[in-house]
This record gives structure tokens, sequence and C-alpha cells, in this order.
């Protein structure tokens, strides 16, 4: 993650108000120049997912129920990452898979034991390559690199 980092989600919540003042300030702005960075890049992605992350608040507080990689002949590796709330299932499809890195330091700021997807940020990594970062329960991160991503609503 270059813009949300755990560092400063922590910050957010640390006990010095002035550490705290800094975090907010600092994740204000980083916020501004995310969206700056997304919008040169959001035609890379299906319309229908971002109305899907417009509508979900960026699936923020949505519980990391599965992840699965498969290896599929003519796709090559495929991720299927499913998450949910109490309300609704979704399943992203990440196909042309180039790296993937899962990240799972403690569990410690996890409720029940479930991961929750905190943050997250798209990035254009190569000429048809995307990468989405998630920050879990503060500490957590985790990354997917692909060529082609897919969202559909599942049931519950």
């Amino acid at each position: 993650m270059k813009y949300f980092t755990a560092k400063l989600w922590c910050e957010l919540a640390h006990a010095n108000k002035d550490i705290q003042r800094e975090a907010e300030r600092k994740w204000h702005e980083n916020s501004k120049k995310y969206g700056y960075y997304f919008e040169t890049i959001k035609s890379h992605l299906p319309k229908y997912i971002l109305l899907a992350l417009e509508k979900t608040y960026g699936f923020h507080d949505y519980i990391i129920d599965e992840i699965t990689l498969k290896q599929n002949t003519q796709k090559g590796y495929v991720c299927y990452l499913s998450i949910s709330n109490n309300y609704k299932r979704f399943q992203l499809e990440m196909t042309g898979i180039t790296g993937i890195k899962i990240d799972i330091a403690t569990f410690k700021h996890c409720i029940l034991g479930k991961l929750l997807w905190g943050y997250h940020e798209f990035e254009l990594i190569g000429p048809r390559t995307l990468r989405l970062s998630i920050l879990c329960d503060i500490e957590n991160e985790m990354f997917f690199e692909f060529k082609k991503i897919k969202l559909r609503e599942t049931s519950l």
C-alpha cells in the first residue's frame, strides 16, 4: 500500500493526540492523492466494478471469507476472493495472475478472528497488469497482480 499504510492507520488510533492529528492530516492528503491517481487508471477496470466499489464504500468492513488459487490451462492462474457482510456476498475473480502476497502478521485486531477488508488501492503496474492491494485489520496486507478482474454477487 502506498497511500493507505498500516503505519498511518495505526497512528489514527494513537493515544497521543498530536500523532493522531498529524495522521488524520496525512490520511486526508493521501486520500486526495490516491483519488487523483485512481482517476487516471480507472478505465482499466470494468464499469460495473467501479459502481460496486462506490455502492459498497469500497468493500470497507467486508469479511474476507475465502481466497482460492486455481490453475486453469487457458487462463493461467485464477484467484477467487470471496467477501461478505451481513447483507451481501461477492466473489472477485482475477485471471492472468502474475503475483500474490498475503502478509498476515497478527490477528489481534480481527473481529471474531475474521479478516476485514479495510482499505484498498488499485495500481497499474504494467501495460495490461493491475495490482489490487488490500489493508486488513490495521496491520495485515495482501496484494494480487492480475490481467483481468470480474465481480459477481453470490448468495449468502
